[in-house]
């Protein structure tokens, strides 16, 4: 008996791929608090900024020449170029530079990250639709994305309660801002990947992500001088500080430091492996299904890492958290599900929409469709 094509075509060609996005996102959101905390302080959040801009190079590098190695790449795919992987590497860099300078020093509370993340999903349709030519959405779309952000609404109830008891506090509401803001280019930048597997339907992943990769870490070094001349947002008074601060980060990670400096290096490869994870496997959801499908997957990893820290409570107390307590684990369990049907609900009619809108020349007739096409995408950057 052959599987229903809703179960065929989501359960066996992306919900494998998606696991290992959420699985890589998890370890992502776990491990850089974790990686923080060995340096006791020691360092300036540039060092870590530009730490998590330079590991995908060593990484994508050896996987793309495993690949070369294997026949996987020829010489003419390693030569192609297109200006799409600067514009990717240039929005990666500003997404990461925003969201850790709005973050750092507890500038925008914890809480508050964790409800100004989920504008990535609206962000990412309206500009998709905005951007994208001939990108249009189905109503079920939209009912399936409404009931990921009422599942993850469930999940941050605790964070909601604490902002409606304690308030923002004192902290400059431009913070909040920028961590908003910050979110735009990382949307924008999946958005430009979707482009390139348009174009280019036989990339390699690693060949794209290595150039992304090498074009942030270029961009992420030219802003070393934010850190020490912009008042009120660099985290060094001095260009001397900042100097011995990144020293300070360089000595720990190769064990050369004090205090919890011996767990820097094994932190920092576990961070890294599952920070390219979360790239690697969510280009292959960008690929497969759409930008607005990796947003949605990638939902799913704030939950899963409140489950996380609430079982293991040393690794929570490592990370300098205030403990999760029972109610923060009810409301991740209880939207998880709401998340998981709505990410598999999206993935299906996104997927139907395509269908139909290549078997119609005019899908207004049909009430299904409330808009228009997902035929013969195009992105009007370059």
């Amino acid at each position: 008996m052959n599987c229903p094509l809703f179960l065929s075509d989501i359960f066996y060609n992306i919900s494998w791929i998606s696991l290992l996005v959420a699985i890589g996102g998890a370890g992502q959101m776990i491990g850089l608090p974790l990686f923080i905390s060995t340096f006791g302080g020691e360092t300036g959040i540039y060092f870590v900024y530009v730490f998590c801009s330079f590991l995908f190079i060593p990484v994508f590098s050896a996987v793309l020449a495993f690949d070369y190695c294997n026949s996987r790449v020829t010489r003419d795919h390693l030569m192609r170029f297109d200006w799409n992987f600067v514009w990717m590497g240039l929005s990666d860099a500003l997404n990461g530079f925003l969201i850790v300078y709005s973050s750092a020093l507890g500038r925008t509370s914890g809480p508050l990250q964790s409800i100004l993340a989920q504008f990535g999903i609206p962000f990412s349709m309206l500009f998709s639709y905005l951007i994208v030519r001939g990108w249009r959405y189905s109503r079920y779309e939209f009912i399936a994305a409404g009931i990921v952000l009422l599942g993850i609404m469930i999940s941050l109830i605790p964070n909601l309660s604490s902002l409606v008891k304690d308030g923002i506090g004192e902290q400059n509401f431009i913070y909040p801002l920028l961590f908003v803001i910050g979110g735009i280019p990382g949307v924008l930048m999946n958005i430009v990947q979707h482009n390139v597997f348009t174009k280019y339907p036989d990339i390699n992943i690693a060949q794209l992500l290595l150039w992304e990769s090498v074009v942030q870490f270029i961009a992420a070094l030219s802003l070393f001088w934010v850190d020490f001349t912009i008042p009120c947002f660099g985290t060094s008074a001095s260009i001397d500080e900042f100097m011995v601060n990144m020293r300070n980060g360089i000595e720990c990670f190769f064990f050369m430091g004090e205090g919890r400096c011996y767990a820097s290096f094994p932190i920092g490869v576990l961070f890294a492996i599952a920070y390219c994870m979360s790239y690697y496997f969510g280009s292959l959801v960008i690929r497969e299904a759409s930008a607005n499908s990796n947003v949605v997957i990638n939902s799913i990893t704030a939950p899963i890492t409140v489950i996380l820290w609430f079982v293991i409570p040393p690794m929570t107390a490592w990370a300098g958290a205030p403990p999760y307590t029972p109610i923060d684990i009810v409301s991740a369990l209880c939207g998880l599900p709401f998340i998981f049907l709505g990410s598999v609900m999206y993935h299906y009619y996104e997927t139907q929409t395509i269908k139909y809108t290549n078997q119609s020349n005019d899908a207004k007739d049909d009430p299904f469709i409330v808009y228009n096409s997902h035929d013969s995408v195009q992105i009007n950057l370059v």
